[in-house]
């Protein structure tokens, strides 16, 4: 019991919150219908992608919305990963003191660590955004890091990833 109130009370300290499944979907299906227009985005579909995308969250932050992690030491990458969407902080947001003005979501990384996930689901718009925009012309680190968003998971992982939802 004191070690759940201990890990309990580190996380609300921590200013991180766990984030339930069901919710995030139906918050990103609202969010991504704002964006298709009705249409479905290429041959993925949009509850397909909605399931990757938390799929990807399930599997890197844990619905943890606090989480920041580091490439491993061996790595050859440099830019730390945010958020409940493990975002690239290189690519999406701005460390420390630095103008966000020059990152995709044009954001501190710090607003992808804390309770409200508005901005955090703004800031996915905004890369899906791009992909349609750009497709693979994008620049390799934007790039990689989609493909570490929808790729986490296969499509027979996401077809039923959401059965438990009502």
């Amino acid at each position: 019991m004191r070690v759940l109130l201990v890990f309990l009370l580190g996380l609300s300290l921590a200013g991180g919150e766990l984030v339930d499944k069901c919710d995030l979907r139906n918050r990103l299906m609202t969010a991504l219908s704002s964006i298709t227009d009705g249409t479905e985005p290429g041959r993925l579909g949009v509850e397909n992608i909605v399931a990757k995308i938390v799929c990807h969250v399930s599997q890197t932050s844990h619905y943890d919305t606090s989480v920041v992690n580091s490439p491993p030491s061996s790595s050859h990458l440099k830019e730390k990963f945010y958020g409940l969407f493990q975002l690239t902080g290189e690519v999406v947001c701005s460390e420390g003191d630095k103008d966000p003005s020059h990152t995709l979501c044009e954001m501190n990384c710090s607003g992808l660590c804390d309770r409200d996930i508005t901005d955090d689901i703004d800031c996915i718009l905004k890369i899906l955004k791009k992909m349609i925009k750009d497709g693979y012309k994008s620049d390799p680190k934007f790039l990689k890091m989609i493909q570490s968003i929808l790729g986490d998971c296969r499509d027979g992982q996401v077809s039923n990833y959401f059965s438990d939802c009502p």
